[in-house]
């Protein structure tokens, strides 16, 4: 069997709105109604605007940008006027206009319509009011409020750039300036090296230039020259002393490299603050094309009844889809086949369209399609060789519990016709009207209730023959009814004693098909043990039975472990192959009670 998650039985939106289509065209006509009442009661104006917009970088002085997208100008412009912040701002224009007029941002949002198109760079505007000189009012005010938010947010994009820049010069300035220091005090060390190399070698000159006085002069010529000598020595050493603490500094090349980087994009940035500053100078608003709103048109009536039928059926569908998606009904034969994972065995005709007045149409109605309906189902059901098996002993028939998700499925009816189909083929049939509360299967086939049955034989099952009850069938087969009986018990009790296995024993040794009326295995908690007593199980599905039944039914059967051959889809509307039979006249009794249909 196929898991319940997987089956393909869900409703579609056409099909329940369909099958809800009163619903549908309710809804639609209630909703039709109130639009015009509306649209008559309540005359709106609407006034209509309409501006051309263009990047304001397309046309600056300056530009740096390569390519602007218009079609995202557009765009982001029709974001700009819908927002609140220009609602907000017309609302502040309207109320300090002449005269004042009170229009809420929020109503301004609400009842504001703009649209664009993708292939030009035309907003239209549109507004309605019960006023129409507040309509127009409010759409040229959407528009300056549209144009002062625009060159607000322009100002604020380029005063944060500049103001960037600025920041950036500030910090290049401090960076330049500290290589300046670095370049100087470089500079200062180099000049006073090179002032002490100076004196150094004027103070070897002058030292190499002192000339010995003889050795005939006297010794005061001698001692000057020695203290000279001596002086101009120590103040070599002494400047040589402070030149090796100098060293010999240079210049660093990459420092100079730095700087003159940091100059040209010094340049750079200032260049470019001063393009920005011109920008924003000429700049405009963004709009190069105005077509203010100078009247406004009445609302149609017929447009708001239009749209109010079209929302009353989608709202109509919307509730069709609801009730189809939580009552989920079978309308064709096969579909239960997808939701209980077996197959069909026939579909039984519903009596009215063939104008039949009884239960019983395999006796009372021969000829009619529902009669051979169910002998197909008996036939599908009765296949079983008669007589002795291999070994010489009796062979047992097969015996099959009749079952439905919930009442009113017609499962009794379809046992008793089956029954009297299979005994009318010539097969010993036995009958059990399990449904021990109703005993419907009984008050059908028989006036008086028998006064022996089922809770009356023995715990053997020996005297099962005397709980049966013949019923007359046309033919050499025989029908035997066992009915519930005298004797007192619960139901549970008793179809789950070994008394229940004892008669079924028997019961399978003496005729060739056993039927059991079971009760709706949804509602009576005791049929599931009904069903373990038999050898299959037939269900009966009704025309307009629920889907998740039917799914339910199918778990509860898995759970239970009866094999099902298969599903009986009653009360089925005749198919286009049976008219003609059906318009056939049938032999029926008119004194029979009318019924609709099966069960």
């Amino acid at each position: 069997m196929t898991d319940r998650k997987s089956t393909p039985f869900q409703p579609t939106l056409l099909g329940a709105a369909w099958r809800y289509r009163f619903i549908v065209l309710l809804f639609a006509i209630l909703f039709g109604i109130a639009g015009w009442y509306y649209a008559s009661d309540s005359q709106t104006w609407t006034a209509t605007a309409s501006v051309t917009v263009q990047d304001p970088r397309s046309s600056a002085v300056f530009a740096a940008n390569a390519e602007l997208d218009p079609r995202r100008h557009v765009s982001n412009q029709w974001a700009i006027i819908s927002s609140h912040a220009v609602a907000e701002t017309a609302e502040r224009n309207l109320a300090a206009a002449e005269p004042p007029r009170a229009v809420s941002a929020l109503w301004i949002e609400l009842g504001l319509a703009v649209q664009s198109a993708s292939s030009t760079d035309v907003i239209t505007i549109s507004f309605s009011h019960v006023d129409p000189d507040t309509a127009i009012a409010t759409v040229n005010a959407v528009i300056d409020a549209y144009r002062e938010v625009s060159r607000e947010a322009a100002a604020n994009t380029r005063a944060s750039a500049i103001n960037e820049l600025n920041a950036a010069i500030a910090e290049f300035e401090t960076e330049l300036t500290g290589l300046a220091r670095q370049l100087a005090e470089e500079a200062e060390l180099s000049a006073s090296a090179t002032s002490l190399e100076t004196a150094i070698d004027n103070a070897v000159g002058e030292l190499l230039a002192l000339d010995v006085p003889p050795a005939a002069d006297d010794n005061l010529a001698l001692g000057q020259f020695s203290d000279r000598f001596a002086e101009l020595e120590s103040l070599i050493n002494t400047m040589q002393a402070a030149l090796d603490e100098v060293g010999t500094p240079t210049v660093d090349d990459a420092i100079v490299r730095q700087q003159s980087d940091l100059l040209t994009r010094l340049a750079a940035l200032q260049l470019r603050r001063d393009e920005l500053m011109v920008d924003a100078e000429v700049a405009g608003s963004g709009i190069t094309f105005v077509v203010e709103a100078r009247t406004a048109a009445p609302s149609s009536v017929a447009v708001l009844a239009v749209a109010g039928a079209i929302f009353g059926a989608m709202l109509g569908g919307a509730l069709a889809f609801y009730l189809a998606s939580g009552r989920r009904h079978f309308g064709d034969r096969t579909e239960p086949q997808v939701v209980l994972g077996t197959n069909l065995i026939a579909d039984i005709p519903l009596f009215a369209e063939e104008r039949l007045r009884t239960e019983l149409p395999t006796v009372e109605a021969s000829s009619s399609v529902a009669a051979e309906s169910f002998r197909f189902v008996a036939s599908g059901l009765a296949g079983r060789p008669q007589g002795s098996n291999s070994d010489g002993l009796p062979a047992q028939s097969t015996s099959v519990a009749i079952v439905a998700a919930a009442h009113l499925e017609g499962s009794t009816t379809v046992t008793a016709n089956t029954a009297l189909a299979a005994a009318q083929a010539g097969n010993r049939v036995a009958l059990i009207d399990a449904d021990f509360v109703g005993q419907s299967l009984t008050g059908m086939l028989v006036t008086d209730e028998p006064r022996f049955g089922l809770t009356d034989v023995a715990p053997d099952g020996a005297d099962t023959d005397a709980a049966g009850h013949q019923i007359a069938v046309s033919g050499i087969g025989t029908l035997t009814l066992f009915s519930r009986g005298i004797a007192m018990t619960e139901s549970a009790d008793f179809f789950a004693s070994e008394r229940a296995s004892a008669i079924m024993d028997r019961l399978r040794l003496d005729y060739d098909l056993v039927l059991i009326d079971t009760p709706p295995l949804l509602r009576v908690a005791y049929s599931g043990t009904i069903l373990r007593l038999a050898d299959t199980t037939l269900v009966v599905v009704g025309h307009g039975g629920s889907a998740p039944n039917a799914a339910e039914l199918r778990e509860r059967l898995r759970t239970v472990g009866t094999p099902t051959i298969g599903y009986v889809y009653n009360r089925a509307p005749l198919r286009r192959e049976m008219i003609r039979m059906a318009q056939q006249p049938v032999d029926q009794d008119p004194a029979l009670s009318s019924t609709d249909a099966a069960g």
